[in-house]
């Protein structure tokens, strides 16, 4: 199953931009009409991209279309650098924009939770004290239609619960 998402990811990807995946002996290029867009090896069913020797704003014009926004570019290249994806950019979007612009994912992926500075003493048998917190609301919803989680964190042992919630 994981293999045949992979192949459906790649292949809409390869849709999207019109290119192709050629892939043997542990190596992958990437073509556009038969020209080298990237290249690189496939370690562990990972798709290593090489660093590039140089670069160019010759392969431009092969990405553009008014569709692709900055955000799709991201995603769709793993939310890499901007400064990396610079020839699958559109030139339409400013310098600015592009220092400026902030993916809502990673933004997200690097919130780390802060350390309670109160003073608190351990609780000295289970259930004595227990930390409630409200996640939510969640999009998109799951199949029961959740779109919260209620999480209990008993003081004592540590025991962690979650709890869909509507």
């Amino acid at each position: 199953m994981e293999q045949s998402s992979r192949q459906t990811s790649k292949l809409s990807l390869c849709s999207r931009y019109w290119c192709s995946v050629v892939a043997k002996k542990g190596k992958f290029k990437v073509l556009k009409s038969s020209q080298l867009i990237l290249q690189g090896s496939i370690k562990n069913g990972l798709y290593c991209v090489d660093e590039p020797t140089s670069t160019s704003n010759s392969f431009n014009s092969l990405f553009a279309s008014p569709s692709v926004s900055l955000q799709e570019v991201r995603k769709s290249f793993g939310h890499a650098a901007i400064s990396r994806l610079d020839s699958f950019i559109l030139k339409t979007i400013s310098v600015e924009e592009r220092s400026a612009f902030e993916c809502k994912s990673c933004v997200m992926a690097k919130i780390t939770k802060k350390p309670f500075k109160g003073i608190s003493q351990t609780a000295s048998k289970p259930f004595e004290k227990i930390h409630l917190d409200l996640i939510g609301p969640i999009d998109p919803q799951s199949r029961e239609c959740h779109r919260y989680i209620l999480t209990v964190v008993d003081n004592f042992s540590g025991y962690l619960a979650g709890f869909p919630g509507r």
